[in-house]
């Protein structure tokens, strides 16, 4: 997965193309939010944003466009290095500790579905993390949450292969905080 000079010019290249594709689809997508066009993919069970989320949207698109922007180059420069760190010995000690797997996948679900309760009754515009607003808000109330919910999960497996010393660490807290969001989501809607 690195771009070293072993890696075949067809590779890099196909890695650069699809690199520049995100970047430039990144961009497309907070253009959108920023002009108030939400919710790419809509579903017949979704509903059509809010005022509030059209205005909360176009406010974090504009204050974070930099930062998701850097966040795109960033997992760029940092895929390969962790990529490069998985070896066979390093997949043997992450599943010898494959129970905290099987936990951060559950908790990573229980947070995707009381988000996705959240954002179908309450709305986007309450999120308090500004990655996964943006991402509801450009790609829809159903593919935004999956879709960040997926990098979150997939970003800690890679890190704790990459790493399988800091993954019982990792995955511990990472489910915590993921279970403990779901918690929060849950009290909201049942007590509002």
């Amino acid at each position: 997965m690195s771009d070293q000079p072993g890696a075949s010019f067809q590779v890099r290249l196909l890695r650069s193309v699809l690199f520049v594709f995100i970047i430039l689809t990144t961009i497309w997508l907070l253009k959108r939010v920023e002009s108030g066009e939400l919710f790419l993919f809509q579903f017949s069970w979704d509903r059509a944003a809010t005022p509030a989320e059209i205005q909360s949207s176009q406010l974090a698109a504009r204050w974070y466009h930099t930062a998701a922007l850097i966040t795109v180059f960033a997992i760029r420069l940092l895929l390969p290095f962790f990529w490069s760190r998985i070896t066979p010995e390093a997949g043997r000690q992450f599943w010898q500790n494959s129970g905290l797997f099987e936990i951060l996948t559950l908790a990573t679900v229980a947070d995707l579905a009381s988000t996705l309760w959240f954002f179908h009754v309450r709305g986007i515009d309450l999120e308090l993390h500004p990655g996964l607003q943006l991402l509801s808000a450009a790609l829809g109330l159903t593919v935004g949450p999956i879709a960040g919910k997926g990098i979150q999960w997939g970003g800690l497996v890679l890190i704790g292969m990459a790493f399988p010393r800091w993954w019982p660490a990792l995955a511990v807290t990472a489910s915590a905080f993921f279970f403990s969001a779901a918690a929060y989501n849950t009290w909201l809607m049942l007590s509002h």
